[in-house]
């Protein structure tokens, strides 16, 4: 059956696409795509939002997630895993997709030929799953992690601008700009399309010079921002902004110029925080009525602020941004960073002075062939007057090299707040950043170079490093053990008693019975595994025995801060026991547990 070209065009209003395609089969295109847009009410902001997807059909027959899969490589077990993002038509028998099968975003192309579906993956590891406008038409661009590409529908072609995002597109010049990240330097750039490499380069100083947030990342979405501003830029304002303040000269080369009446902002001033470390008050004391957790030092929030000189900018006439407005605090400076570093950024000696007092005493607490671990105080003078507040802190320190701070478990720099000294030119150091505690072991190679064992995450707050009992260091909040020589580490519990030789006494409540159990296990360091044997000694004290203000038998037993001398001294106090004899823990006849009166070893 054949229509005339208006009717078809009326027809194609009145029927749904399944008919359509029923009726004109491959008079259609081989491979269409189709765009589903419906309204949906946002739950998080309560305002209406577009929800978009695609439909791909090939002469007219819905292609499922799994042929589309297939047809991109994906394996049999993946194929329906397979989503389009967003897809846009390249001709009668080809278009470009954005997809996920199993990993991350990928850019494909699909292609029919002779009645067959094939894919080809174009790019991988796309950070964002949409085509954005690519200033161009017949263009779109994607983003990968630190590149933008320009591609070209039809015919096919793919542009790696680099990093950066797009401010315009002039003749065969595309026009980025990349904020340089953490770096000291923005820049401006001019890509040759048809050469895809740059021509032209125009760094600035974050010193000097400050560039708006580019809102470029998904335009439909940034658009709806009212206007730009000089923290902001929407995408549709890129070529103003760039007209605005930068030129570009062709003749005879590709050159880009700050113009004379730029309009960029020079920095804001800045104000920090000043981190002081917490002075370390020792145990306090638990009585029945509270239970005083004794913390290791620690930052201490005391509201300390410190407005740092900004660099010298001649070459910027401008404003500085939000002038006029009082600075906010973004970051903080820890004391010693401010006190001792002297090429600390921002700082000067006479801003040191005023805050500081100084000169710094140090000493070594322990040392190998090629480092030493080093205690150093000083005290900082509170910006509002009073007493100077004496700071602590230690640092490694490797020739000229010196270390306040380690890298953590997962790379974030840990300040070191609380040391010890073990046998063996070792150390055992307590790190915190913003978070837990993480525990590490200071020791020297075979070679004598420095290393740091990580060995387990602390909570805090935690209790200091007890090393009471010669030989062996416990954390009691985390139920960390530790033997100095040769070293070796265990999670043993909150429930450690005594250690006598290589045999642990520990006790704990029975959480069936609610009793309370003492017993004597092996010292096993990791990576060996915990095996309790059926004939360890033991002992078992009813839960009849509480008092009825100790539920848990948290005042029966020592406290969460004493000490291990504190807490053998209350095992020796309260029982007998033979070292390794079976049933010979006993409580004693004139025991003074904090039990029911009339409690015995003979008790039920």
């Amino acid at each position: 059956m054949r229509f005339t070209p208006v009717l078809a065009l009326l027809t194609s209003f009145v029927l749904p696409h399944s008919a359509w395609a029923a009726w004109f089969g491959k008079d259609g295109p081989a491979l269409s795509v189709e765009r589903n847009a419906s309204q949906k009410r946002d739950w998080n902001t309560g305002m209406l939002r577009e929800e978009v997807s695609y439909t791909l059909r090939m002469n007219g027959r819905t292609l499922s997630d799994e042929k589309l899969g297939k047809a991109l490589g994906a394996s049999d077990e993946n194929a329906r895993l397979t989503t389009v993002f967003d897809a846009v038509s390249a001709g009668p028998n080809d278009a470009l997709v954005v997809y996920r099968t199993s990993g991350n975003y990928e850019l494909a192309n699909l292609h029919v030929e002779n009645g067959h579906l094939g894919g080809q993956v174009l790019l991988r590891d796309l950070s964002q799953n949409w085509f954005t406008d690519a200033r161009m038409p017949g263009w779109l661009s994607v983003q990968q992690e630190d590149r933008l590409h320009l591609v070209q529908i039809s015919p096919l072609r793919i542009v790696d601008v680099g990093a950066g995002v797009l401010l315009d597109v002039r003749g065969d010049i595309a026009l980025l700009v990349e904020d340089g990240y953490h770096g000291p330097t923005s820049f401006i750039r001019a890509i040759s399309i048809s050469q895809g490499k740059p021509v032209a380069e125009l760094p600035l100083s974050k010193a000097c010079y400050v560039l708006p947030r580019f809102e470029f990342t998904h335009p439909p979405v940034y658009a709806q921002i009212e206007s730009s501003s000089l923290e902001s830029l929407r995408f549709q304002d890129g070529p103003g902004w760039f007209d605005a303040n930068v030129e570009l000269l062709t003749n005879p080369t590709p050159q880009l110029r700050l113009k004379a009446s730029q309009q960029l902002p020079r920095p804001a001033l800045q104000r920090w925080y000043v981190g002081l470390r917490e002075p370390d008050l020792g145990r306090q004391p638990r009585t029945p009525e509270a239970i005083g957790y004794a913390e290791s030092p620690s930052f201490d929030d005391s509201g300390e602020t410190i407005d740092p000189q900004p660099e010298a900018c001649a070459a910027n006439p401008n404003p500085r941004l939000n002038a006029g407005k009082d600075p906010y605090p973004m970051q903080t400076l820890m004391a010693e960073d401010l006190c001792l570093n002297d090429d600390q950024p921002g700082i000067s000696a006479a801003l040191r002075q005023q805050r500081c007092v100084l000169p710094a005493t140090t000493q070594v607490i322990t040392r190998g062939q090629q480092w030493q671990l080093e205690e150093v105080r000083f005290a900082y003078r509170p910006q509002k007057g009073g007493a100077p507040i004496e700071q602590r802190v230690y640092q490694i320190r490797e020739g000229d090299k010196v270390h306040r701070a380690i890298a953590g478990q997962y790379g974030e720099d840990l300040r070191l707040l609380e040391v010890l000294p073990i046998s063996g030119g070792q150390a055992l150091i307590k790190a915190r950043g913003e978070g837990a505690y993480e525990l590490f072991r200071l020791y020297s190679d075979a070679a004598g170079k420095r290393r740091l064992e990580y060995l387990e995450t602390v909570a805090y707050p935690a209790t200091p490093f007890d090393a009471s009992k010669p030989g062996w260091v416990y954390l009691r909040s985390a139920g960390y053990l530790m033997k100095e020589q040769p070293f070796g580490f265990q999670r043993v519990g909150k429930g450690l008693l005594d250690v006598r030789g290589n045999e642990l006494l520990l006790q704990y409540q029975n959480d069936d019975t609610e009793d309370l159990v003492l017993i004597s296990l092996p010292f096993r360091p990791e990576p060996q595994t915990d095996r309790v044997a059926d004939d360890a000694p033991r002992y078992q004290l009813s839960a009849k025995c509480r008092l009825d203000d100790d539920p848990y038998w948290e005042f029966a037993v020592p406290p969460i801060n004493a000490t291990l001398a504190e807490s053998a001294a209350w095992f020796s106090r309260h029982f007998d026991y033979t070292n390794g004899k079976p049933d010979s823990i006993v409580l004693r006849k004139d025991h003074q547990l904090r039990v029911k009166p009339g409690c015995s070893p003979d008790s039920k």
